[in-house]
C-alpha cells in the first residue's frame, strides 16, 4: 500500500513538472528535483506502477521524501508505517495531501477547491482558542485538515476525509460556519460533536465573547 501511494505521488510529480515531447516525459536530472537511484526498476515496482495506471492526485501541489514528512509531502518511512498499521493507499495518500482527490492522468479534476485564506485563518484561530477549547470534554484538535470551497447547499463537514466545506471567510456568517464545522470535526469521536446545539454554542462563544 506504501508503494502504491509512491507511485501515484511520484506520478503526479511528474505530471506537474515535466516537460513533454510527444508522449515522452523528461525531467531534469538536477537536486531541485526529485531523483531517485537510476537503475532499472524491480519487477515488483513494475506490478505497482501498473497497478496504479493513470492513478495522479489533482487539487494540490505534489512532493515526497525519504523520511522527512510535511505540507503536501508524502514520507515513505511514515508510509510504510500506515501501511503496516493496516492502512490503504488512498488513505495515505490523503494523510499526506488533504487537499487532494485522486484522479486520472487524462482528466485531473479535484474534488476540493482550496480555500487558503480560509484555511490561514482557522489555522491562526485556533492558536488562540486552545486555552479555551482544551477545557471542552471531547475535544481532540485535528492535525491535518482542508477547507474547501462549497459549490452549493449548506456548509458540512467530510469527516472520512477531514475537509471542511465552506463559502469563505470574508463575512461573520462565513467564519461562523467554519468555526462550526470544524468543531464539529474536533469533537468527531464525542457525543458533543453530534449536538447542534452544544457546537454552535461553541462556536458563537469562540468568535463573539
Amino acid at each position: 500500500e506504501a508503494a502504491k501511494a509512491l507511485a501515484v505521488a511520484i506520478r503526479t510529480y511528474l505530471l506537474q513538472n515535466a516537460t513533454r515531447n510527444g508522449d515522452c516525459l523528461s525531467i531534469d536530472d538536477s537536486s531541485n528535483r526529485q531523483r531517485v537511484a537510476p537503475r532499472p526498476a524491480s519487477a515488483e515496482s513494475r506490478n505497482i506502477a501498473a497497478w496504479t495506471a493513470d492513478l495522479v492526485l489533482a487539487g494540490s501541489t505534489v512532493t515526497y521524501h525519504s523520511d522527512q514528512p510535511g505540507p503536501d509531502k508524502l514520507a515513505w518511512q511514515q508510509a510504510v508505517e500506515q501501511a503496516n498499521a493496516g492502512q490503504r493507499f488512498d488513505a495515505i495518500l490523503l494523510h499526506a495531501y488533504p487537499r487532494a482527490s485522486l484522479s486520472r492522468w487524462d482528466n485531473p479534476v479535484a474534488s476540493c477547491e482550496a480555500l487558503p485564506a480560509a484555511q490561514d485563518w482557522l489555522q491562526k484561530q485556533r492558536r488562540g482558542w486552545r486555552p479555551r477549547l482544551e477545557s471542552e470534554t471531547g475535544y481532540n484538535e485535528v492535525s491535518t485538515f482542508a477547507v474547501c470551497k462549497l459549490a452549493f447547499g449548506r456548509p458540512f463537514v467530510d469527516r472520512e476525509r477531514q475537509r471542511i466545506y465552506v463559502r469563505g471567510v470574508l463575512t461573520l456568517q462565513d467564519r461562523l460556519d467554519l468555526t462550526h464545522e470544524y468543531l464539529h470535526l474536533a469533537f468527531e469521536a464525542h457525543p458533543n460533536g453530534q449536538d447542534e446545539t452544544y457546537i454552535e454554542g461553541l462556536a458563537r462563544h469562540l468568535l463573539l465573547e
